[in-house]
């Protein structure tokens, strides 16, 4: 019955993969944005102060005192990357379903991981080593209690969020864009090559 529904042919099978690796790819990068987010508001709940404060523990940093300012400014940036996460993974996924070609299908998705790369790239060539050393060594701020809770049967909250979100957006994609375009190209492919 899957056969009748969705024929398994080489193009839409390897198009809903790649798409699968890249909605992988990119809901890291949000959870990564989410987990940003909650870290600045325990910050901010734990360190709440009038100035902007860093002490130092042993080899470690620790942040003592963080503004309402810098607070808003860092969940103001999380917002910015959970915006621009959201656009890419719309917008690469319906690319990666359009494209009519198995070769441009594997050129476009490494242009999508290039791009998803970029920031990363420009934050090691810019950044100076000094500052590098300062975020590598601030003491971990303590998420107990928010991200870390469980389900009933044992299974993170955040992890089993993630995936409902991979999959509902794959589902979508499939049925939305790809099978649609798999029956149009299917459809043209019989007009232009009749049997």
């Amino acid at each position: 019955p899957w056969a009748t529904f969705m024929p398994l042919e080489t193009g839409p099978v390897l198009a809903v993969l790649v798409i699968f690796m890249w909605a992988l790819s990119v809901t890291d990068v949000l959870r990564g944005a989410v987990d940003f987010m909650f870290a600045v508001f325990q910050l901010h709940r734990a360190c709440a102060s009038d100035s902007f404060s860093i002490g130092r523990a042993g080899s470690e940093f620790v942040i003592e005192g963080v503004t309402l300012f810098r607070t808003s400014w860092a969940l103001f940036v999380g917002l910015l990357q959970l915006g621009i996460g959201m656009s890419l993974l719309i917008s690469g996924a319906i690319w990666l379903a359009y494209t009519k070609s198995i070769p441009d299908l594997l050129a476009n998705a490494v242009a999508l991981s290039y791009i998803m790369q970029v920031d990363e790239l420009i934050y090691h060539v810019l950044v100076p080593r000094r500052a590098k050393a300062l975020v590598t060594n601030v003491t971990p701020i303590d998420m107990s209690g928010t991200l870390t809770s469980r389900l009933p049967r044992g299974m993170p909250k955040r992890a089993a969020l993630m995936m409902i979100f991979a999959f509902g957006f794959m589902f979508a994609i499939i049925f939305g864009t790809v099978l649609p375009n798999a029956t149009r190209m299917r459809a043209l492919r019989e007009v232009i090559c009749p049997q």
